[in-house]
């Protein structure tokens, strides 16, 4: 305490008081504090803590590392102690804590929280955002509702998944009610909803979609200028799925391929016998996998491509157990090879590749990452116009079978039935029904506000400069009217005047794709294009498809399976928060991760066998500052733990790290004091002082030793 005086002292303060500080414990706390945040690397404590914890922050990293390994080839986490164990017995020091199955799922929440840390502050950092949503049951049959998020970082669209919300009820309010408590776990509140949410990206087509009570509903009810898309992914399967309705045999078709899938897929003998069929006729042959496989259009070409190759393979083996099995199984195979050995089958299996080839083409187009909603339409024009070429002309698959088919003949297989020439009425109808069912099925897409955007696509630009100069002004105009709320009177004139110069500065890059050009101008940010830029930004953040969801749904499935129904739905979160948001284990780097696990925890962590004090947990883990720049004897690979707060510097401790440095010229006499304390402390801390200084390592308990030890010997 201070007090003033009358002296002589232009500040009034008492110089017997002033100097009776100037010799308190208190100031000189607090000048090692000013210290420390002047130049922390240089400081006693620094170099003490380096020493006291390299060794160990190395052991927590190889157990995060191993943790990493767990959760990514999606190992049950009682596979974590048997991984440390193998370490060990190849040399690799892991320590004796934390290696059991509680420890991995300890690290598993440190890294995950920290996962969900950077998406909530990436999500803080972006000007609009849209929202991604589907449902799916779990294998305890509980109702999960994948909520991802999808904004602009650095230039380019990323899509990050926010949580997994276990819905009370499947109605269109409960869903919507999970997805608001996901964004609630990264800090969207209802007011930065209404300021940054531009896209809602949906997949199930009534509790999602509905016109009257649909979660769109809710959604456009809070934030009125939500643009709502239809996923195009499932759009497009729907589409195929019209089709079918209107075509018979291609409900057959489809029967009997699932037949032949299901005939092999489930008996291992049967597919052993095949491959021994092939090895005797010489005959290429195709893994079939399972019967799911052929339910999706991206995956159906495959499983057509798969019969086409195994074809002659397939029909000698079927006809073998026709002839030589069971009654079942004879019964099984001859219902089969009915519909193999026509050539009305043959030729339609050929067909149908060619027709899928276009549709999975486009499909695969449609789970890009980056796939951006002026992408769309260009990819829906591509797919038509190829299967509008099928009416007139056969396609290449088609092409060749009708070359090879000869005299009731192909590939050596005697077939039934006469062969009708060129594109059958059928075919036609199938392909009409397709374009027409396509079509109206993203009729939307096609319709404003969504096919304002089409402005931004700039490979269709006009090349004649009046022509260019009128361009695409209307519906820009259109865009800011549906984001009225988002733009002021001021910025919506500034934008529409940086329209002309924005197209003539990009009409020059016509030959470079849409993500390089646009990423590039969000990260240099002109000033001349600031306001054209946040329309820009919308559009890379609009979301398209949730083929992305339906990935998570599949990961989920992996982790949570049949034996693994009880994991609760934090773990559940945690482990596809790696899964899906993590970086590969290549690039895995658990330094932020280790700093979050010491401080957390409801009690004390443990390093080296000991447990780690409150003042280490606040501790930060860095890459630049391992070893100081004068220090040549240090390992250079060693990380060092270096204080954020001024809890080090009380001045026992500082004492006891000014021994390890010889060199300190200057503190000398408290160099001596601590010398003094040694002698009269009987030999306990000569032996603190040994160990410090011969085994080079410092551990926290020793630390807190050393300050009762250097109390006690003051006294």
């Amino acid at each position: 305490m201070l007090f003033k005086g009358t002296g002589d002292s232009k500040q009034g303060f008492r110089k017997d008081s002033l100097k009776f500080h100037k010799k308190s414990k208190a100031h000189v706390k607090c000048q090692y504090a000013i210290q420390a945040q002047a130049a922390p690397k240089s400081t006693p404590m620094a170099k003490v803590i380096k020493r006291m914890n390299a060794d160990n922050v190395e052991k927590i990293k190889r157990l995060f590392n191993t943790t990493c390994y767990v959760v990514t080839q999606h190992l049950a986490f009682r596979k974590f102690e048997s991984l440390c164990e193998l370490q060990n017995m190849n040399g690799v020091q892991l320590g004796k804590n934390y290696i059991n199955d509680h420890g991995c799922k300890d690290f598993i929440m440190a890294i995950a929280s920290v996962l969900k840390s950077e998406t909530k502050e990436e999500v803080s950092h972006a000007n609009y955002f849209s929202i991604l949503a589907d449902g799916s049951t779990d294998s305890a049959i509980i109702e999960q509702e994948g909520v991802y998020i999808r904004f602009v970082n650095k230039g380019k669209p990323i899509t990050k998944l926010i949580q997994f919300v276990a819905v009370k009820s499947s109605t269109s309010q409960g869903v919507y009610d999970g997805i608001k408590s996901a964004l609630e776990s990264i800090g969207v509140t209802p007011d930065i909803q209404a300021r940054k949410q531009i896209g809602l990206n949906l997949d199930r087509a009534s509790v999602d979609m509905g016109h009257k009570s649909g979660v769109q509903v809710s959604a456009r009810k809070d934030v009125p200028h939500t643009l709502v898309i239809h996923c195009i992914n499932h759009n497009l399967e729907l589409a195929i799925l019209d089709i079918k309705k209107g075509i018979p045999y291609l409900q057959k078709f489809e029967e009997t391929l699932q037949l032949v899938f299901k005939f092999y897929y489930y008996s291992p003998k049967r597919r052993r016998e095949l491959y021994s069929i092939a090895q005797i006729l010489d005959d290429k042959l195709v893994h079939y996998g399972g019967i799911q496989q052929i339910r999706w259009l991206a995956s159906q070409e495959r499983a057509l491509k798969a019969l086409s190759t195994n074809i002659k393979t397939t029909i000698v083996h079927l006809e073998d157990i026709a002839s030589t099995g069971n009654r079942k199984d004879s019964a099984e195979a001859n219902g089969i090879l009915k519909h193999l050995q026509t050539t009305k089958f043959m030729k339609y299996l050929h067909f149908m590749i060619d027709y899928s080839a276009a549709l999975s083409t486009m499909s695969q187009a449609f789970q890009v990452e980056y796939l951006l909603i002026t992408e769309v339409m260009p990819q829906l024009t591509t797919a038509l116009l190829k299967l509008g070429s099928l009416k007139s002309k056969p396609g290449p698959n088609l092409k060749s079978f009708l070359k090879k088919y000869q005299d009731g003949e192909f590939k050596e297989l005697k077939l039934k039935g006469e062969l009708e020439s060129g594109c059958e009425p059928m075919y036609s109808e199938m392909i009409q029904g397709a374009m027409d069912f396509i079509d109206a099925r993203f009729g939307k897409m096609q319709s404003p506000p969504h096919s304002y955007f089409q402005i931004f696509h700039f490979s269709t630009w006009p090349y004649a400069s009046e022509e260019l100069a009128d361009y695409g002004t209307q519906e820009l105009e259109g865009i800011l009217n549906h984001f009225a709320a988002l733009f002021g009177e001021e910025q919506r004139c500034s934008t529409l005047e940086e329209w002309l110069p924005f197209k003539l500065h990009v009409s020059k890059m016509r030959t470079s794709t849409q993500l390089e050009v646009f990423a590039d101008m969000l990260l240099s940010k002109p000033t001349k294009f600031i306001n054209i830029l946040h329309i820009v930004e919308i559009m890379m953040a609009i979301s398209v498809s949730t083929a992305g969801v339906e990935r998570g749904f599949s990961n989920m499935n992996i982790e949570k399976n049949s034996k693994r129904t009880q994991m609760n739905q934090n773990t559940l979160n945690a482990v596809m928060e790696i899964n899906i948001n993590g970086p590969p284990l290549s690039e895995f780097n658990p330094l932020t991760s280790v700093e979050f696990w010491l401080q957390s925890g409801p009690g004390q962590r443990h390093i080296g066998g000991h447990a780690v004090s409150e003042s280490v947990t606040e501790t930060v883990v860095t890459d630049d500052c391992v070893i100081a720049d004068d220090d040549e004897n240090s390992p250079k690979d060693v990380k060092s733990v270096i204080s954020k707060t001024a809890k080090f510097s009380d001045v026992e401790l500082v004492m006891i790290a000014i021994i390890l440095d010889e060199e300190d010229k200057n503190k000398e006499k408290e160099s001596e004091h601590i010398k003094r304390g040694i002698k009269e402390s009987k030999g306990e801390l000569a032996n603190l002082y040994k160990e410090i200084t011969d085994d080079g390592t410092i551990f926290v308990p020793v630390l807190q030793n050393a300050r009762k030890l250097f109390k006690h010997s003051a006294q």
